[in-house]
């Protein structure tokens, strides 16, 4: 197997972008490929927030088939909405939200939820929420908050940081 990956030269920024990536086998028969859609925010003073806002991926191992991934930022670049359609055939949709624990943004995961969509079944939801302590360490999650079977798991840490008891 051979992966090449394929990059353009920002004009504005002067940096790499990676634009597309391919596998093939070594008798140049393709297996799979990704193009990358990547986007540049520029905070100012020198401080700039590069990421992929959509990837599309072509499987030629399983008759040609496209996934697309989409990614959707705040203002303070966390993934609020990514969306995912493999095909037409099976979708997935997860929403985050954000809180500010021990920095001047939000920069922690307070809930997420993904809604699961597959043609001919049933939508599947799954979400947690997140807690944390002042210093901004994981203190607590819970598996489905929503729901009559909630699932805690608690954190406790060292003077160091690192995880003593779960």
């Amino acid at each position: 197997m051979v992966s090449t990956n394929y990059f353009n030269i920002d004009n504005t920024y002067h940096f790499p972008k990676l634009v597309k990536s391919e596998v093939k086998m070594t008798s140049g028969t393709p297996v799979s490929e990704t193009s990358y859609n990547t986007t540049i925010r520029d905070f100012g003073s020198n401080r700039l927030f590069i990421y992929t806002n959509q990837q599309t991926s072509i499987d030629h191992l399983h008759g040609d088939a496209t996934a697309t991934t989409s990614t959707v930022y705040n203002d303070d670049g966390n993934p609020v909405s990514i969306t995912s359609n493999a095909g037409g055939i099976a979708t997935s949709a997860t929403t985050n939200t954000y809180t500010t624990v021990g920095a001047w943004c939000p920069n922690k995961l307070e809930s997420t939820t993904t809604k699961r969509t597959r043609a001919g079944e049933t939508d599947y939801i799954t979400s947690a929420g997140y807690s944390y302590y002042t210093n901004g360490l994981l203190k607590q999650t819970i598996a489905e908050p929503v729901n009559a079977q909630q699932v805690y798991t608690n954190y406790i840490y060292n003077n160091f940081g690192n995880v003593n008891q779960v």
